[in-house]
């Protein structure tokens, strides 16, 4: 919040005004990516590891017969899954002809 100084002189500070990027609420994810079946191969496998970091959770729109693995183990049949619903877990691969929405 800016704070307005009256100075010897008359004259007002107001230079301590937070700066935009400042005063803005961070958003808790900011980008999304998507993995369909039928654009990367139905029997694809995509594996987040290297350049490509795991996200921070994902969202389908449809299941297929994708399996989203967590990062920390354990595997779990897209279709078992709501759609439309935001699931915050780290994903490490994911593989079927599903479309999901990961994010970021």
């Amino acid at each position: 919040m800016a704070t307005i100084v009256n100075g010897a002189n008359g004259r007002t500070d107001v230079s301590s005004r937070e700066t935009v990027s400042a005063s803005l609420q961070q958003a808790k994810f900011s980008r999304f990516e998507v993995l369909s079946g039928s654009a990367h191969g139905v029997d694809s496998i995509l594996r987040f590891t290297g350049s490509l970091t795991p996200p921070a959770g994902f969202i389908i729109e449809s299941a297929g017969n994708s399996v989203i693995s967590a990062l920390d183990g354990g595997n779990i049949a897209a279709s078992v899954l709501n759609t439309k619903t935001l699931y915050e877990v780290s994903v490490s691969s994911v593989s079927g002809s599903g479309h999901i929405h990961f994010v970021y």
